[in-house]
C-alpha cells in the first residue's frame, strides 16, 4: 500500500468549499489537469500553487480578489474567472499557453497585461471598467484571429 505524505480534505457545504489540511496539495492532485470551482465561494487561489499541470481552470462566481499566485499554472489552456472582484491581472501575463480567457464582470481597469497572450483564440472583457482599450488593437496585431468580447458602451 502507497503511503501519503500529506493528508487534504476538501469540504462542500452548500455552495461553500473549504481545504483543510492543505499546506502541500495531496501527491494524488498535483496531476489534475482541469479543476472546476464554480460558484464555491472560493477566495484564496494560493492553495492552487502545486497544481502546476492544469490545463483547464474554473474559478467563475467566486469571491477572488488577488490571482497574483496563478502566475506559476503556465500549463493553463483554459481559464474562467468571471463573476469575481479582481482588479489587477498582471499575473496572467506568463500564461502564454492560454486559448480561452473568460474575465468579464469583474473590476479590471487595466488590460495591458493581456497583449503578450498571443494563443488567445477567446477572450471575454465586458463588465470590466476598461480605462485604456489599446491593448486590445495590440493584441489584434499580434493574434488577428482573437475573438474579442467586450462591451459596445465601453
Amino acid at each position: 500500500m502507497q503511503k501519503f505524505q500529506w493528508f487534504c480534505v476538501v469540504v462542500l457545504i452548500g455552495w461553500t468549499i473549504s481545504f483543510m489540511g492543505c499546506g502541500k496539495v495531496n501527491r494524488i492532485l498535483v496531476n489534475l489537469v482541469e479543476l472546476n470551482l464554480l460558484r464555491t465561494n472560493f477566495k484564496d487561489t494560493r492553495i492552487l500553487n502545486d497544481l502546476t499541470q492544469l490545463t483547464h481552470l474554473n474559478l467563475g462566481g467566486n469571491q477572488i480578489n488577488d490571482i497574483s499566485s496563478l502566475t506559476v499554472l503556465t500549463r493553463l489552456k483554459n481559464l474562467f474567472l468571471w463573476g469575481n472582484k479582481i482588479n489587477d491581472i498582471s499575473s496572467l501575463s506568463d500564461l502564454t499557453q492560454l486559448t480561452f480567457l473568460s474575465i468579464w464582470s469583474n473590476e479590471i481597469s487595466d488590460i495591458s497585461p493581456i497583449t503578450g497572450l498571443v494563443n488567445l483564440r477567446f477572450l471575454f472583457l465586458e463588465g470590466n471598467p476598461i480605462t485604456d482599450k489599446t491593448p486590445l488593437h495590440t493584441l489584434l496585431g499580434k493574434n488577428p484571429n482573437v475573438d474579442i468580447d467586450i462591451d459596445i458602451n465601453d
